[in-house]
């Protein structure tokens, strides 16, 4: 392949998706790098700000306001304009956005900015799936959705020391948001150059007669099938709510966890959190090989996602038990927050393909649906764990909750349906399909068709 991308039609989309999946994986990197700079920067800014454990919750918890706010909604302009003019504009306010956290001075300018920040963001992880539904086919999607939440983890891991580095080095935590804002931006300027929202645009691929078949689906012009959407999409919201309350915790406490039980200082402590997150992309990447590799197996998709994701909280689940009871045995906390985190991020790629597999049509809205749920964990996990240490000074008891919503999402794993398909051409009328299929790369469509025994 040139590197241009020129060469045999099949191979120039191929070029033209694996750069798009990568430009996803770099947005992915920088949002998670992101999301860490404050719990890495809290112990600073905690102290600079006098502020409570509950106080330095509420600005955690900031973030979650916007954030929940623009999931469906920035769902679904990506189904309505295209990836490419939404992340686009919403990335250009969040990298602004975040060069403005560098500038605040008190808690209140913190929270707003925080809350800009979240709504600014809160378009980014439904919109990618958009822009994945209409390049990439079904039995792709597990391993692409892995492959992206592995960068963020990796984001997160390699963000921490990197985070405490910059401020070691600056003498200021102001610098970090500053670098990374700018990264941002810096990101977006490359993304509208090359990204577009189906193959017959792409200057690489226009010139092919079978170019305008190779993107399904496009940008949809008819509105979402609300009813069936929501109805359909109800367990995956209650699961990613399940999996959002450890997952937030881990991301905003974990660091000044580390740091205020453990007596460890900021180096050490973001190297225990690099690790940490280190084992959350390999469960990412994990993951999403496992359901795919299922998915060719069995043809039932079903099965494919279901498995992993209930196995995924089982794991967890075993390996949070012991942090609530643990107290001064450094090295076995670290190998069980990694172990939990680890089994936690095996359910990402399978479930962030199941609004692909339910919507291809909505993706977008679907996606945005779906992580409402962890959007609305992100605003109460990082608040109710600060108000129980507070409360209690036993920094290992908010664990206990996460025990719990652990497994409840297992069971309500076992009511995912992805083979249940809404599809825009069937005048938004839900059809239920067999849970086996297969995908058709002949001309880069994907279907979901029937096997059906006599």
């Amino acid at each position: 392949m040139a590197p241009d991308g020129s060469g045999p039609p099949n191979r120039r989309r191929a070029f033209v998706s694996h750069v798009i999946l990568a430009l996803l994986c770099v947005l992915y990197l920088l949002l998670y790098m992101d999301r860490v700079n404050l719990s890495v920067a809290a112990g600073a800014i905690k102290s600079q700000f006098h502020l409570t454990a509950t106080q330095l919750g509420i600005a955690f918890s900031a973030f979650g306001y916007g954030y929940v706010l623009l999931q469906i909604l920035g769902g679904s302009i990506g189904d309505r304009i295209g990836a490419r003019r939404t992340l686009g504009g919403f990335l250009l306010l969040w990298g602004g956005t975040a060069v403005a956290i560098g500038f605040v001075n008190s808690l209140a300018t913190l929270i707003g900015a925080r809350i800009v920040l979240g709504m600014a963001e809160g378009t980014a992880l439904p919109t990618a799936t958009r822009a994945l539904a209409s390049w990439l086919p079904v039995s792709r999607r597990g391993f692409a959705q892995g492959l992206m939440q592995g960068c963020a983890r990796l984001g997160t891991a390699i963000g921490a020391p990197i985070i405490a580095a910059i401020i070691t080095w600056s003498g200021t935590w102001r610098s970090a948001f500053w670098l990374l804002g700018a990264l941002g931006l810096v990101w977006v300027a490359v993304w509208i150059w090359f990204y577009r929202d189906h193959a017959a645009a792409h200057p690489s691929l226009k010139r092919d007669a079978m170019a305008s078949d190779m993107a399904v689906p496009k940008a949809s012009s008819q509105p979402p099938p609300w009813g069936s959407l929501i109805r359909r999409m109800a367990p995956t919201i209650g699961v990613w709510f399940c999996q959002g309350w450890t997952f937030w915790m881990f991301l905003s406490w974990i660091p000044i966890f580390l740091l205020t039980q453990y007596k460890i200082d900021l180096k050490s402590s973001a190297l225990f959190t690099a690790g940490v997150f280190l084992a959350g992309v390999a469960g990412d990447l994990l993951g999403g090989l496992l359901t795919d590799w299922i998915w060719r197996r069995t043809g039932n998709v079903t099965r494919a996602r279901q498995s992993i994701v209930v196995t995924a909280f089982l794991g967890t689940a075993l390996f949070v038990a012991p942090i609530i009871f643990v107290r001064h045995d450094v090295t076995l906390i670290a190998l069980c927050l990694s172990g939990a985190l680890f089994c936690l991020e095996l359910a990402t790629g399978p479930m962030w393909a199941v609004p692909m597999d339910i919507a291809p049509d909505h993706a977008g809205t679907a996606a945005g649906l779906m992580n409402t749920g962890s959007a609305a964990a992100s605003i109460l996990t990082p608040m109710v764990f600060g108000i129980i240490v507070d409360a209690t000074g036993n920094w290992n008891a908010p664990f206990i909750g996460s025990f719990v919503f652990l497994l409840l999402g297992a069971l309500l794993s076992t009511q995912i349906r992805p083979e249940r398909q809404i599809r825009a051409a069937t005048e938004n009328l839900s059809s239920e399909l067999p849970a086996s299929g297969h995908a058709d790369w002949t001309t880069g469509s994907t279907t979901i068709s029937s096997r059906r025994s006599s």
